[in-house]
């Protein structure tokens, strides 16, 4: 019996080689061509890594309630690779007396269109410019993949900076778009990941949907290509790592809430888990008492999002681990001279603050909530525009919520 492989968003997987396409039944409207495909397939440890069997359960499932976009990709049926949305997913998980484990999978995709029938549409939400408390006006910016192709944002030129990214292909961000509701832009599907905002767990194994429990909530990675955030490896909260120069670059940050690390959390969770953005909430036990850290990375981003909110008000505070100067501006302290990779660490928040730019960092003195963002100017004094501790203050503030769908052209 052939087998092949099957890509289906973050999951690769070995197909059987029965799957068919079916006229789609009356009554559903997901699909835009009415056709469903039928897929199966097997894993096997230890050809498959036992981990990631017991996580297929959990993904497919989660793929499933999330009726999100996908990319699928098809090892021998190039002709059926395209968008698809996962109608229905089974799998069962068998393990024969600890002499091998299988695990028996369907997959149910309802066909969106190939990469020639359709455009993706980023939707977006939000004002020009986020609450904030010294009357900043907002840069809306939006970052398709990697590779994308015929951006339109209803501007004749938008401005754009090409970015460096660790999954190969440049991130092309645009800048200074104009306030609508939906930007559109061609991909191919094989492009789809590129730069995409991910969670990989403490097996390292990138995680699709978000209903299942993570083992170890003092180990996972979140990343988008261009920042890199994992729990710290010094004894600090967090490790925020730029891609710069062909290589991560790590900055030890730590976050406090009435001078006592937030690190130690209780359990770690996803509250959202989609191409375009990750959010990854933190719960650390206070006894009594807890505190939320909410992590957020979108993509195409210089910086993750951390929200902290607390049971009880303390002075919160996000600083570098190991001190170094910094210079404070408006909605910012970035570092005072460049760093050894020639960058320099920017942390911010969209509201008033005391800037310590003897250590680098910033706090308020008792509050149960602090918004605050922590990446880094690439190129330093150098960086190019649309790169410098400003020009990220202004991306922060003219964040906007994002959810990608297909429309036809």
């Amino acid at each position: 019996m052939a087998f092949s492989t099957v890509q289906i968003g973050r999951l690769s997987l070995t197909e059987l080689p029965q799957n068919t396409a079916t006229e789609q039944s009356s009554g559903q409207s997901l699909a835009s061509s009415g056709q469903i495909l039928h897929v199966t397939g097997q894993e096997a440890y230890p050809i498959f890594p036992l981990a990631r069997m017991s996580a297929l359960h959990d993904d497919l499932q989660g793929l499933v309630a999330a009726q999100t976009l996908l990319p699928v990709l098809f090892g021998d049926k190039t002709d059926r690779n395209g968008y698809y949305i996962l109608s229905g997913a089974q799998s069962a998980l068998r393990n024969w007396t600890g002499e091998a484990v299988t695990d028996d999978w369907q997959a149910d995709l309802r066909r969106v269109g190939s990469q020639l029938e359709i455009d993706l549409e980023s939707r977006v939400t939000g004002p020009q410019s986020v609450n904030n408390s010294f009357g900043l006006t907002g840069i809306l910016w939006n970052s398709p993949p990697g590779g994308h192709y015929a951006f339109w944002s209803g501007a004749t030129a938008p401005a754009s900076i090409s970015r460096s990214c660790a999954d190969g292909p440049a991130q092309r961000t645009y800048l200074s778009l104009p306030l609508q509701n939906t930007y559109r832009w061609g991909c191919p599907v094989a492009s789809y990941a590129n730069g995409r905002a991910r969670f990989a767990d403490d097996n390292a194994i990138e995680r699709s949907g978000t209903g299942f429990s993570l083992g170890n909530p003092a180990s996972w990675t979140l990343s988008n290509g261009l920042v890199r955030v994992q729990p710290g490896t010094s004894g600090n909260t967090l490790d925020v790592a730029c891609w710069s120069s062909g290589a991560w670059q790590v900055k030890a940050w730590d976050l406090l809430s009435g001078g006592a690390s937030l690190a130690g959390w209780s359990s770690a969770g996803l509250l959202r888990n989609d191409y375009e953005a990750v959010v990854l909430r933190l719960l650390k036990d206070n006894a009594p008492g807890r505190t939320l850290i909410d992590l957020t990375l979108r993509r195409g981003a210089r910086f993750v999002e951390v929200y902290i909110n607390a049971e009880t008000a303390a002075a919160l505070k996000a600083v570098r681990h190991s001190a170094e100067t910094g210079s404070a501006a408006t909605g910012v302290v970035s570092a005072s001279a460049n760093d050894a990779a020639g960058n320099q660490y920017c942390v911010g928040s969209a509201h008033t603050f005391t800037a310590d730019t003897v250590n680098g960092g910033l706090s308020v003195a008792s509050s149960t909530t602090l918004d605050v963002w922590i990446g880094a100017a690439v190129g330093g004094s150098g960086a190019v525009g649309g790169d410098t501790p400003g020009d990220l203050v202004a991306q922060y503030v003219g964040r906007r919520g994002e959810y990608v769908q297909a429309v036809r052209r």
